[in-house]
């Protein structure tokens, strides 16, 4: 059961990852990416996420709303 946890964590950080290094790329040269300005939406989304999973601390979620906000 944690090895699950593990790799879904491990997921979650190289997708973070790669839109970092995105959004790097988007400011340092005259690229853009189309939906650059809506990763506050997609913060607050998977805040609300957050809270309403059954079990889960309700720290997160409030924190990536407020990120996002």
């Amino acid at each position: 059961m944690a090895t699950s946890n593990r790799g879904s964590g491990r997921f979650i950080g190289l997708v973070l990852l790669a839109l970092g290094i995105l959004f790097l790329a988007a400011n340092f040269t005259d690229w853009s990416i189309p939906w650059g300005d809506w990763w506050p939406v997609l913060l607050i989304a998977w805040g609300v996420w957050c809270l309403v999973q059954k079990g889960s601390s309700w720290v997160g979620g409030t924190v990536l709303i407020a990120l996002g906000g």
